[in-house]
């Protein structure tokens, strides 16, 4: 749990952020003693509320290349183009419309988000890194790790419980921490003492 001299003046932001539903909670343990047990249901649990918080934060197509963006925008206003170009039967409007939508939301894959925001906070993650067993220094190593694992569970694919595993998705829970924490303005001196306080 993390104290809160450390939080400081950011508590009552919290609260109406869990008020609001704009922080994912399923993750997390009912009591203490459970927070080092990783069963496949709370691992996709984690999974997902990485997800959430990068969304909130980051949006769609964060890391992409403006060059990405604008070529996306003009097939999207292509696809528009063609529902008007000529009279469409429902079939034909409906499968364009769904290639639109598939489009429009489109975004970076899980390991390339993971990638992203390991690298923008890695002095924070190396804070966590202190005294605890590195199965890989390569941080590109472990977002693809947890991007091929979110996928293997996706799918029910539960051949996957080693230690290896376990410290990625440890890892993962500290970069939600992280992303969380700073979203309500939270200092990253502040952040490093309560990273600490829940992973030690």
């Amino acid at each position: 749990m993390i104290d809160l001299n450390i939080i400081n003046n950011k508590f009552s932001i919290i609260l109406k952020e869990i008020a609001n539903n704009n922080i994912f909670m399923d993750h997390i343990c009912e009591n203490y003693s459970l927070r080092d047990k990783y069963t496949p249901m709370r691992m996709s649990q984690i999974f997902s509320a990485f997800e959430f918080v990068y969304k909130r934060n980051y949006g769609i197509n964060y890391s992409r290349s403006e060059y990405y963006i604008n070529i996306k925008k003009e097939v999207l206003e292509s696809i528009g183009l063609l529902k008007s170009l000529k009279k469409r039967n429902r079939k034909e409007i409906k499968s364009l419309d769904s290639i639109s939508n598939y489009l429009k939301h489109y975004d970076d894959s899980y390991a390339t988000k993971v990638f992203t925001t390991i690298s923008e906070n890695e002095n924070l993650i190396k804070s966590f890194l202190i005294n605890k067993k590195v199965i890989s220094n390569d941080l590109k190593d472990i977002s693809d790790r947890l991007g091929l694992l979110r996928n293997r569970i996706q799918h029910g694919n539960m051949d996957y419980y080693y230690d290896e595993i376990i410290f990625d998705i440890k890892i993962l829970e500290v970069i939600y921490y992280i992303i969380l924490l700073k979203s309500v303005g939270i200092k990253n001196i502040h952040i490093k003492k309560a990273i600490k306080k829940l992973f030690q």
